[in-house]
C-alpha cells in the first residue's frame, strides 16, 4: 500500500484542514462572503493572536493563497506544512 500526494489533498475535508492550521498555530478560521476559510498568516509569520486572516483556502482547488507578504500565489497543504513548520523551527 502507497500513499498518494493528490489522492490524500483531494480527500481532506475543510474541517480536516482547519484542524491542521489550528495544529499549526492559526485561530480558527473567519469566512469570506463566498464562504471560504480565511486562516491568519502562518505561511511567513510565527503564530501570533495578532496576524492577519488573509490566509485563504480554496476548496474547489483545494490550495491556499495568502494575500499578504508571503507573496505566494496558490500553494497545496504540503507545501504550507513545510513552510509553516520551516518558520517555527527558525530556519527563516
Amino acid at each position: 500500500m502507497y500513499l498518494d500526494k493528490d489522492f490524500i489533498k483531494q480527500s481532506l475535508t475543510i474541517e480536516e484542514i482547519t484542524k491542521l492550521l489550528i495544529e499549526l498555530g492559526s485561530a480558527a478560521p473567519l469566512t469570506d462572503r463566498n464562504g471560504n476559510p480565511k486562516f491568519q498568516t502562518i505561511c511567513h509569520n510565527l503564530p501570533n493572536q495578532n496576524n492577519s486572516f488573509k490566509l485563504y483556502y480554496y476548496d474547489n482547488t483545494k490550495l491556499f493563497r495568502c494575500y499578504t507578504g508571503c507573496g505566494e500565489s496558490f500553494i497545496d497543504i504540503f507545501e504550507l506544512i513545510e513552510k509553516a513548520i520551516y518558520i517555527q523551527k527558525g530556519y527563516e
